[in-house]
């Protein structure tokens, strides 16, 4: 984002007689990477992790819809969001995302950060296919991810922690509207 200066500042500098101006300040930068700001939606998840020495692979999470504004604002819609499905050698889990996610995305080299803020309503429930308690529904939760964008084409985020199962795949979404 450029810092503008407007013609009645100068205006109103120029009537009180000011022989000279301040330096202008430098641009602010950008809180977000200027590539990520559309609007865009998630491809089926594909690939495999080893967690607990078990190979899981990943199938579903597609339709899930990230619009993202220049000042890092976003919001998450999960209307169309297929449920994520992790496939083990002895169960099959479940997640399930509804509600919307309503934070803030901020980006610094390689990195991006989602932090949920007022008004978020997304929530995940995770179930298992041996019916074993997986301590869910939970909230929207706060992550840093390692990032890459195609600008007007597609970007790709992994979850920088791998705490939770669904942290180790890596989230693949392509342009709907694209501003960057």
């Amino acid at each position: 984002m450029k810092a503008a200066v407007t013609i009645p500042l100068i205006l109103s500098l120029l009537a009180c007689g000011a022989s000279s101006a301040s330096p202008p300040k430098a641009a602010a930068t950008p809180v977000v990477d200027r590539c990520l700001v559309g609007t865009w939606t998630t491809t089926p998840l594909s690939g495999t992790s080893d967690q607990d020495g078990e190979l899981i692979t990943f199938s579903g999470g597609q339709g899930e819809t990230f619009t993202i504004a220049a000042n890092g604002a976003v919001t998450i819609k999960t209307d169309n969001a297929a449920p994520i499905v992790m496939t083990a050698p002895t169960r099959t889990f479940t997640l399930t995302a509804t509600g919307t996610g309503v934070g803030k995305v901020t980006t610094t080299g390689s990195l991006m950060k989602y932090t949920p803020g007022p008004g978020d309503t997304l929530t995940a429930s995770f179930t298992a296919s041996d019916g074993s308690s997986q301590n869910q529904p939970g909230n929207d939760l706060a992550f840093v991810a390692f990032y890459t964008c195609v600008a007007g084409q597609s970007f790709t985020y992994k979850v920088e922690a791998d705490n939770r199962m669904v942290y180790a795949a890596t989230v693949r979404l392509t342009a709907t509207r694209s501003s960057g």
